[in-house]
């Protein structure tokens, strides 16, 4: 989880998603039936990494 904090850190204003819409996106990823053990198991993503990039989409068009 710590890799994946110091990337998030590192993305370019234009990659980044605000932190209100990753808070939203992550609480939905939470309460997800395909989430297990902190990994998607629609697209094998960890929902940290892939929610903080604003061009990307959940698999299952939740966000």
């Amino acid at each position: 989880m710590a890799d994946i904090k110091e990337r998030i850190k590192k993305l370019s204003a234009d990659e980044k998603t605000p932190d209100d819409l990753y808070r939203q996106r992550l609480a939905v990823c939470k309460e997800c039936d395909f989430l297990a053990d902190g990994t998607c198991l629609k697209c094998g993503c960890y929902p940290e990494f892939r929610g903080a990039f604003v061009k990307n989409k959940c698999p299952q068009k939740k966000w």
